[in-house]
């Protein structure tokens, strides 16, 4: 087993996937997550950027595999991002291993296991879950999702009131991050809704400022990760899918110790 510890978490290879652990000092939304384990057939590759003082390791799930990626659409900043690990100059040698390793079983997968998947292979947070931020919190039951403004909310969506949604009322989940220079917000798309309406307005939305607190919308990506898993996968969109699903979500909890700080 190829493994590497730092501040922030630590990777072990154990041949058939990368397991992600999230370390106390970690970023609230790598701890949301919990631990993720990326099989092999979901990566299309992990590498180590080496740096003055260290690098850092990349793992880049395949198109269509990870319902966390489709979710957040690569719209993290380096602290939230779950997979990113920067590493110390002590630890850099270890980190390019187990980058190697990867590599090499990567490129030994069977022909069919080495394309993008047309399901999700990475597992999803599991139900119930719930997130806090900006002008609303937002919970995800396994079946509903609700939401409910708070003070911090415009007039006009505290004049809406709390919300609630069944998934296959859900046409389309939208998270951005304020890493794109522009206010966050976790938004659900209920199908049929024609008029555009920016996220602070929004009664089906969370939105949080680029100037606030709530830099990385604290935990609505996990929320947005446990909906996206459950609706139709990318593959399977524009096609007549019973019960707005295509493919349920997987298992997602495993009871693994966190590291010890590096």
């Amino acid at each position: 087993m190829a493994e590497v510890s730092a501040r922030h978490g630590s990777w072990s290879f154990d041949g058939a996937a990368l397991w992600i652990t999230p370390g106390r000092r970690a970023h609230p939304l790598r701890r949301g997550l919990g631990v993720v384990s990326l099989p092999l057939p979901a990566l299309a590759g992990v590498v180590f950027e080496p740096r003055r003082r260290g690098g850092t390791l990349r793992a880049h799930p395949r198109p269509g595999a990870d319902p966390f990626t489709e979710a957040t659409g690569g719209h993290l900043s380096r602290s939230g991002d779950p997979y990113q690990l920067r590493v110390g100059k002590e630890k850099a040698l270890v980190a390019e291993y187990l980058a190697e390793t990867v590599t090499e079983e990567i490129a030994a997968l069977a022909p069919g296991d080495a394309t993008d998947p047309d399901r999700y292979l990475v597992e999803a947070p599991a139900a119930p879950v719930r997130a806090d931020a900006g002008d609303a919190s937002v919970v995800f039951d396994g079946a509903h999702v609700y939401l409910r403004p708070n003070w911090k909310a415009e007039s006009a969506k505290r004049a809406a009131g709390p919300q609630r949604l069944a998934l296959d009322e859900i046409a389309e989940v939208r998270w951005t991050s304020v890493a794109s220079g522009e206010d966050g917000s976790l938004r659900f798309v209920p199908f049929g809704r024609t008029e555009s309406v920016p996220p602070r307005y929004d009664p089906f939305a969370v939105h949080w400022s680029l100037w606030g607190t709530d830099y990385e919308g604290g935990t609505t990506a996990v929320v947005a990760t446990a909906v996206t898993a459950l609706l139709p996968h990318p593959t399977a969109r524009g096609k007549a899918v019973e019960g707005g699903r295509a493919f349920p979500a997987l298992p997602w909890r495993r009871t693994r110790q966190e590291p010890e700080e590096a």
